[in-house]
């Protein structure tokens, strides 16, 4: 069965909760940020901004106008329901795939490395897991020992190579639904027959 670990699946809702908290704040907060800003301000012991906030309210927290809102692994793991532990866990990963960056002091916690339409699921997925290795000779040669006389082994790279590049081409923007734009899905057939791969789309709900 192909299909992502419960872990990948946990950094991309992360990843989600720090792309929607560094948002640019073009518009009032919404009643269940506030609310959350306040379940917040338990854990963090002081104000906390809220996804969407005025320039003034992100002053609140010391931080200035235009800097990226920093979220204590604490309150991600508030607003997003995964269990501290794993979160403090998954960022550390993200952070070494370069993914997040954090800092330390009184602003610190993480923030998204960069732009969220610029992070993919490869990314996320290589992140937490590795890269996508369909079979052994996926990524490398010389693991299989019936690779000298193996008749499906290019096939199944090929394979490999659509997948890995429709799930470069899905942006962190088009899972969290920001970004309405039509997810690719490659023709694996075609992939087969070393043609170019004719893409059917289907659109994520906002």
């Amino acid at each position: 069965m192909l299909r992502i670990s419960k872990l990948t699946d946990y950094a991309t809702v992360i990843l989600a909760h720090l792309a929607e908290a560094g948002r640019p704040a073009h518009a009032a907060p919404s009643s269940a940020d506030r609310t959350q800003a306040s379940r917040s301000e338990a854990i963090a012991g002081g104000p906390v901004v809220v996804a969407g906030a005025a320039p003034g309210e992100v002053a609140d927290r010391g931080v200035p106008p235009g800097d990226p809102v920093r979220l204590a692994a604490a309150e991600v793991a508030q607003a997003t329901g995964i269990g501290v532990a794993t979160v403090s866990k998954l960022l550390k990963e993200l952070q070494r795939a370069g993914l997040v960056v954090s800092t330390r002091g009184a602003r610190g916690g993480y923030a998204l490395a960069r732009p969220a339409a610029s992070i993919s699921a490869a990314d996320i997925i290589d992140a937490v897991e590795g890269p996508v290795a369909l079979t052994e000779c996926a990524t490398a040669t010389g693991q299989c020992g019936i690779e000298g006389s193996c008749r499906v082994e290019r096939s199944w790279q090929r394979v490999n190579v659509a997948i890995r590049r429709a799930l470069h081409d899905v942006k962190l923007t088009q899972l969290t639904g920001r970004d309405g734009s039509a997810i690719a899905v490659p023709d694996l057939g075609a992939a087969l027959d070393g043609g170019a791969a004719r893409r059917a789309t289907w659109r994520v709900r906002a």
